[in-house]
């Protein structure tokens, strides 16, 4: 039950069969409850504090719609690399999740892991580039990325299948060798 749990293909079903927002939020809270209720520990999303960092609006305001539908509690905004770390900084330990693009002004994503890795090494970081060249994705690993998401109009079509079909392990792509640290 806890594996089948944490499969989003459970949370789509339990919530898509609601339109209205709040109403997917009263079935998720009732869900939760249950599932509390049955001993198996699990945070809601609107507990969840995130953070999400892109230097273009759009982009912000696409992820900002999809984290407000999954009922995420409260999302702040970084305009760059270098805003968000003066946010990390700031809001410490309490963040449960950045998201940040890669090409950025001022202080670009990968910088912004190795920063947030030096401090708060255990913070959960997604990336989500364009560029999804093997090189620049094993770099992203090598600063222990938890999650790289490849945006459709990549630079290599071979990184791009390969953060598909592999997540973030380049072990088995073809003509990759292992990241070394």
């Amino acid at each position: 039950l806890q594996r089948t749990i944490r499969r989003p293909l459970f949370f789509r079903t339990v919530l898509g069969n609601e339109s209205d927002r709040d109403a997917r939020i009263a079935q998720l809270n009732e869900v939760l409850g249950r599932l509390r209720a049955a001993g198996i520990t699990c945070r809601s999303p609107q507990d969840l504090r995130i953070l999400c960092v892109d230097d273009e609006p759009g982009a912000r305001k696409f992820v900002r719609m999809i984290l407000e539908d999954l009922a995420v509690g409260e999302i702040m905004e970084a305009r760059d690399g270098q805003e968000a770390l003066e946010m990390v900084e700031q809001e410490g330990e309490v963040l449960d999740l950045i998201i940040a693009d890669w090409r950025m002004p001022r202080l670009n994503g990968l910088e912004l892991l190795k920063r947030v890795r030096k401090s708060h090494a255990q913070m959960p970081f997604l990336m989500i580039t364009a560029l999804a060249t093997v090189p620049a994705v094993r770099e992203a690993m090598h600063y222990e990325v938890d999650a790289y998401l490849a945006a459709n109009s990549c630079e290599s079509s071979s990184a791009s299948t390969c953060v598909r079909q592999y997540g973030t392990s380049l072990e088995q792509c073809p003509g990759s060798s292992p990241v070394t640290t």
